[in-house]
């Protein structure tokens, strides 16, 4: 949950994809985390086409900080601001830096404009490029909002023209969990919502290719059925295949209409009178068709 005003892709409730490489401050696991999170949007039916990553490293600001007269103490809500400057009207910029009591001239961030990428910025962009992203770039103006970043970060913009806003992005943090209290480990990372990801495949036309998943519905006649039911529904998901099984209170009809609801296809009831003979009834709820069948045929 987020709390804020919601907007085209981004909502107060999501559910969030997080991935994390952890243990390594090398170049390697930055292309590997660049190269998961294009892969992740290839897989979902993107058209890769309309899409940009930007990219930048938070450790050319460290200079940028000095030449400034930045403080430590006023680094991380500079760079946040610095974050937003796209977003605001100049004097809406400066107001905000005069806020947080530091006072710059226009002139001053001329810095910025002149930022060269930094040889481990070239060497992630190459290293991608080298796995076909074409679409990875240097883009000095970007920042990412938040504090706990140390080196590359990135952005991945649908560019098509009505999404208008990122779809997600990511960086290195070398310093969090050292900082959040625990041992002093690398990482980086992005993490991206279902909300954002389904706008923009809707902003291109697409819906994600989820495979058919068939649902089988387990019905014990009652609670002496239980651990027939359950052992049934085991053996089917072992297969990969999902299971639900019924609770009580247990009701044939009321079970019926509630796998109807939840678009189940296939019916397992399980009665006292199948059981004794070691089957259950089986019905296929698109045809209507019941049969009789051994529970080791399952």
């Amino acid at each position: 949950w987020r709390y804020e005003r919601p907007q085209k892709g981004r909502t107060r409730n999501f559910l969030q994809l997080n991935v994390d490489f952890l243990g390594s401050d090398s170049v390697e696991a930055d292309v590997e985390t660049v190269d998961l999170a294009l892969s992740l949007l290839k897989a979902s039916g993107i058209d890769m086409n309309n899409v940009e990553m930007k990219v930048n490293d938070r450790k050319l600001f460290d200079d940028v900080c000095i030449k400034l007269n930045i403080t430590s103490e006023q680094k991380g809500r500079f760079l946040t601001l610095l974050d937003e400057r796209n977003k605001l009207a100049e004097d809406e910029f400066f107001t905000k830096l005069q806020a947080i009591n530091i006072s710059l001239a226009l002139s001053d961030l001329d810095i910025l404009n002149n930022l060269q990428p930094s040889q481990r910025l070239v060497d992630v962009i190459e290293g991608a490029k080298q796995l076909g992203w074409t679409q990875i770039s240097y883009d000095a103006n970007l920042m990412r909002g938040f504090s706990y970043y140390t080196g590359i970060v990135f952005e991945v913009i649908e560019t098509s023209g009505s999404f208008k806003r990122a779809i997600f992005g990511g960086g290195r943090y070398d310093n969090l969990l050292e900082a959040m209290g625990g041992s002093s480990v690398s990482g980086i990372g992005f993490a991206v919502s279902d909300v954002a990801l389904l706008a923009a495949l809707e902003t291109q036309n697409k819906v994600i290719n989820i495979p058919n998943q068939e649902k089988t519905f387990v019905i014990p006649f009652s609670k002496k059925e239980m651990p027939t039911a359950n052992t049934i529904a085991r053996k089917i998901r072992l297969t990969g295949k999902t299971v639900l099984v019924a609770v009580p209170p247990y009701d044939f009809k009321k079970q019926l209409t509630m796998a109807n609801r939840l678009g189940a296809k296939n019916i397992i009831l399980i009665t006292p009178e199948e059981l004794a003979s070691g089957n259950v009834i089986v019905k296929d709820m698109e045809t209507g068709e019941q049969k009789t069948i051994s529970i080791k045929e399952i």
